[in-house]
Order: structure tokens, then C-alpha cells, then sequence
């Protein structure tokens, strides 16, 4: 099934690697912005989250263990950005909710740390 952001008459309940797009999945507590055109992964948290590393920071996509679906957690990899021997990885609260991103996870403004 290929959807893009600009298909919004179909709300996915899950996403696939057949898929392109950008995708906004939310957790309730964090929204996670999967761009699938270009494989790569934002944590955006919300005030309720705690923080993690490289949040709101766009991340490259190395492997997914489990896809986002609607009723279930997730689970992927990236590399660490500081360090090429080491990998960094999310597993997210259950998916709430995944809809079309208006836009891409690098521009989302970043919160400056208070």
C-alpha cells in the first residue's frame, strides 16, 4: 500500500517498509516522525516524556525490528552520531495513532533546553 502525505482520505493503522511518506505516530506521550522516502527517524517528546538522546534530532534508519502499528510498540536502530561503532535504538510506548506529517522531522524547530 503506498501512501503519501498528500493521500489523507486513508489514515494507515500500520506502516511497512513498502511505504513512502512521511508519518507522524504518536504515543500519547511523544509523536515519532518516520520520513520513509529517506529512512530516517525523529523522537519528538511531549511534556510528559523523558528525554532520550538525539531527540528532535533526524536519525538514519539502520534496521526495524518491529514496525508502527496502531495498538502495538515499535522497535528500530540507528547509529550513534558521535560514535560509528555504536548503535542506538527505541522501542516505543504502544502507537496510538499514525497519521500524514504536514512536514518533514527536520523542520520541526527544535525546543531550546530551558
Amino acid at each position: 500500500m503506498d501512501q503519501s502525505p498528500q493521500d489523507k482520505t486513508q489514515t494507515p493503522t500500520e506502516l511497512s517498509p513498502e511505504m513512502g511518506g512521511h508519518w507522524e505516530v504518536d504515543t500519547g506521550n511523544s509523536v515519532h516522525v518516520w520520513d520513509l522516502d529517506v529512512m530516517t527517524y525523529t523522537r519528538l517528546p511531549g511534556p510528559t516524556a523523558g528525554p532520550l538522546a538525539y531527540d528532535r534530532l533526524e536519525m538514519p534508519i539502520t534496521r526495524v525490528e518491529i514496525w508502527p502499528s496502531v495498538g502495538r510498540r515499535f522497535f528500530l536502530w540507528f547509529d550513534d552520531p558521535v560514535d560509528p561503532l555504536m548503535e542506538q535504538w527505541r522501542a516505543s510506548s504502544t502507537v496510538a495513532t499514525i497519521t500524514p506529517a504536514a512536514v518533514t522531522a527536520t523542520d520541526t524547530p527544535e525546543t531550546p533546553e530551558a
